[in-house]
């Protein structure tokens, strides 16, 4: 019996090693395909998987096929890990050094936070946006706040690109418009929108965008074509971005992102989704439910230009929505924009 449940186990392992394998190796066709990428959003499970299946093989098979079970569970910890590990590393050592940065230099808070369209909570994460006491926050689905708990952040930000998406802003605002709204920016549509805030370094451009999800990939491939188009028209040094990207940093597709908008990600590898069980509404939706053991997909991400350093980064807390929030206090150190 414990003969036959050995070899059982090291048959699923070496199933199970052989799919992730596969999955990773594939996921490299994702420098070249769409469709492959999506793949590479699920590195760390091929990891994760790779190495249970290389460890059961060793403790439960002999000879060639404890060496067949090991190999293949090798295989997609090293290629699964070639997509992940620079990205959980640079995120394991981004201690930012305060000292380094000037003391005089001033500082800027931002959060952002993606509020869920059927949040059951808003008054709990309304407070806690006003605690946080933050210069600028760009929220997506902010129909998730409704009510008393909506007027009140309103009223704590006098400023603001308000639409379904919003930018909301204690700093005067002199120009903003939305991607869905005339005059757009870009040819495509797409929630989100832009403000042109007075910053304390002088007037800068804060950008909230909210992409579709990946799959299908030709909807979201567009956006990020259209919208990188757009970014590299704004000033390389003031620019902030933040939004739902809908998109892992050990994808091909959001690595390409960055390097076209010339834009530093100040987020690594913070997981952001989900916070909460994620219902949609079927096929349409891509998914119905999605279950929140934990946080796994860092899909939230913050964008900042050469004239800005990051002081802090962190993660909020579960605010009702199937997002967590991302908080940034940033220095500016670029030279003195003009008003």
């Amino acid at each position: 019996m414990k003969v036959v449940l050995r070899f059982l186990i090291w048959l699923a392992a070496l199933a199970g090693g052989a799919f992730c394998a596969a999955a990773a190796v594939a996921g490299q066709l994702g420098r070249w395909s769409e469709q492959f990428d999506l793949l590479n959003h699920l590195s760390p499970f091929w990891m994760l998987g790779g190495l249970l299946g290389a460890a059961l093989s060793l403790a439960c098979a002999r000879g060639w096929a404890r060496s067949l079970g090991v190999t293949l569970g090798a295989l997609a910890v090293i290629v699964a890990g070639v997509q992940t590990f620079p990205v959980l590393t640079r995120a394991a050592g981004q201690s930012v050094d305060a000292r380094a940065i000037p003391a005089d230099a001033p500082r800027l808070k931002l959060i952002q936070f993606s509020v869920y369209h059927e949040n059951p909570s808003p008054a709990a994460a309304v407070d806690w946006l006003l605690s946080q006491d933050a210069d600028v926050i760009v929220l997506e689905e902010a129909e998730g706040l409704t009510g008393p708990s909506r007027k009140r952040l309103l009223a704590a930000y006098p400023h603001r690109s308000e639409y379904g998406d919003m930018i909301l802003s204690r700093l005067p605002i002199s120009a903003k418009g939305h991607f869905l709204k005339p005059p757009r920016p870009t040819s495509m549509y797409f929630n989100g929108g832009y403000a042109v805030i007075d910053g304390p370094g002088g007037p800068f451009t804060l950008v909230g965008v909210h992409y579709t999800w990946p799959w299908p990939v030709i909807y979201q491939a567009r956006q990020r074509r259209e919208f990188a188009k757009y970014i590299a028209g704004l000033p390389r040094d003031s620019t902030l971005l933040a939004g739902d990207f809908n998109s892992t940093p050990w994808s091909f597709a959001l690595r390409r992102l960055e390097r076209n908008m010339n834009l530093a990600r100040i987020t690594h590898g913070i997981p952001t989704f989900p916070a909460r069980t994620y219902r949609g509404d079927g096929v349409l939706d891509r998914a119905t439910k999605v279950p929140a053991l934990f946080a796994f997909a860092p899909i939230d991400h913050m964008f900042a230009g050469s004239g800005w350093r990051p002081v802090r980064v962190t993660r909020g807390p579960k605010l009702g929505s199937d997002h967590y929030p991302l908080v940034a206090v940033l220095a500016w150190t670029g030279a003195r924009l003009a008003r």
